[in-house]
């Protein structure tokens, strides 16, 4: 399986990835109108931590896979396709801007500081594999097995990374 062929996997059903992006925007202005400045309180300020991780997920992966596009595979910004490479950054920037104009601390959210530990390590994640994709040394010929050998990295990464922080 090639970078391609993800891709176009992933974009089999352009539909239902507009909804759910277009939901997010939407979910994050009702969640705002309802909790009315309690954004601290123990159910909503979960709810807006889940909301950040729905958001900068796509959003991060997005950019990563904007920056291989642009770097090694040289093509341009208008070749992109825009469910993939510009929608969840829109998406994810938009969101982040109504929480900030709505007054939420997304630092004093829950789980933020796993959020952006998290986010560093899937970036290291995703940009090794595409590289070991894109050198060919590994072949993935089915979606689960690059899922299953993603899980693989991204949870080593993770021991690793709580190995270097408990030797501080």
């Amino acid at each position: 399986m090639t970078i391609e062929d993800l891709l176009t996997y992933i974009t089999n059903d352009k539909t239902a990835l507009f909804l759910f992006f277009i939901l997010l925007p939407i979910l994050t202005i009702i969640i705002t109108a309802i909790s009315r400045g309690r954004s601290l309180e123990k159910p909503y300020s979960y709810l807006y931590s889940m909301l950040l991780f729905e958001v900068c997920i796509p959003g991060v992966l997005s950019i990563t896979l904007w920056i291989y596009s642009m770097f090694f595979e040289r093509k341009a910004l208008w070749q992109l396709p825009f469910f993939i490479y510009y929608l969840p950054v829109i998406i994810m920037v938009l969101c982040i801007y109504i929480l900030k104009k709505k007054r939420v601390s997304i630092r004093r959210l829950p789980w933020t500081g796993e959020l952006y530990e998290f986010l560093v390590l899937l970036i290291i994640t995703f940009a090794s594999l595409l590289i070991i994709m894109k050198l060919h040394i590994i072949s993935f010929n089915q979606p689960w097995q690059l899922g299953l050998f993603a899980l693989l990295c991204l949870s080593t990464l993770h021991l690793l990374w709580k190995r270097m922080a408990s030797l501080r």
